[in-house]
């Protein structure tokens, strides 16, 4: 946490894309399979 805080903003900023990108294809593979498993459970109750 301290060397965060300790960086330059040029430094912060160059290494922020790539974790956003990271951080966007994690949030996708846990929205994808919320649906799959709702999806599941759908068929199960007979919908």
């Amino acid at each position: 946490m301290e060397r965060m805080v300790a960086k330059s903003k040029g430094e912060w900023d160059e290494e922020k894309v790539p974790c956003l990108e990271l951080n966007l294809l994690y949030a996708y593979f846990i929205a994808a399979s919320y649906m799959v498993s709702q999806l599941k459970i759908d068929i199960r109750k007979g919908r």
